[in-house]
């Protein structure tokens, strides 16, 4: 796929038509990118038949719930209409790093309304539990972004945004569904393996470079070698510090 993606985007900088860079696709590759676009127009669709009259969709998701170290990351990103030609797009798990990278820049290049909310290492393990600091990231987010007035959120997940008057719909596995929260995905986790990257500066021993933070075996190994940094979330790690695992 990653030939595929690579071949589109150049012929779509090039100016060409959707229409004609499937025409000229060779041999296998067509199949790929007229894939591609059909997955692309099911997110569309998907965005415009759920949001109610009078509004505009913004998409919302975060990553980083799970990892032992370093912050929860949510985006929230209200796409321009028309909407710009965003093949490939999807879930930002399902990308490599490449592709994830190129596509947030995109976003950012084209996007309306962007927004970012950031949960802190030091923020988990008081009175909020992950639940609630998940829908903290997310507020914080809408902040950052400004976010009001007639927008209808799509938010990824199981559970709607509690305490707000917005409208909104929470959607399961809406990053595979919905063209916004996929592009909130992307910019969600683009955002946090930055962040990554930096604190691997900080801290070099954690390989947080190369996990993200989750937990490896490699990871678990540095923690056990060298104790947990200040990026490493405590209540996370009492299984490993006490030989539970």
């Amino acid at each position: 796929m990653r030939q595929a993606y690579q071949w589109l985007y150049r012929e779509l900088d090039r100016g060409r038509t959707r229409r004609s860079a499937i025409r000229m696709a060779g041999g296998a590759m067509k199949a790929v990118v007229k894939k591609a676009f059909k997955t692309y127009d099911g997110l569309v669709r998907f965005d415009r038949e759920n949001c109610p009259q009078e509004h505009v969709v913004v998409g919302m998701d975060e990553v980083g719930r799970g990892p032992l170290a370093g912050p929860m990351v949510a985006a929230c990103v209200r796409l321009p209409y028309p909407i710009p030609l965003l093949p490939f797009l999807r879930d930002s798990k399902k990308l490599s790093g490449e592709e994830r990278e190129d596509l947030a820049l995109r976003i950012e290049r084209t996007a309306v309304i962007m927004g970012y909310g950031v949960v802190e290492a030091a923020e988990f393990g008081d009175e909020l539990n992950l639940h609630h600091l998940t829908f903290l990231a997310m507020r914080r987010a809408l902040e950052s972004a400004g976010i009001g007035g007639s927008v209808h959120l799509l938010v990824d997940g199981k559970f709607p945004l509690p305490d707000t008057a917005l409208s909104q719909r929470a959607v399961i596995k809406g990053d595979d569904a919905s063209l916004s929260i996929a592009a909130a995905s992307v910019l969600a986790k683009v955002y946090r393996d930055r962040r990554m990257r930096d604190l691997h500066q900080l801290y070099p021993n954690y390989g947080f470079d190369q996990h993200v933070g989750y937990g490896t075996q490699a990871h678990r190994e540095a923690i056990l070698s060298y104790g947990p940094c200040p990026e490493h979330r405590k209540n996370f790690l009492t299984r490993i510090l006490t030989g539970a695992q």
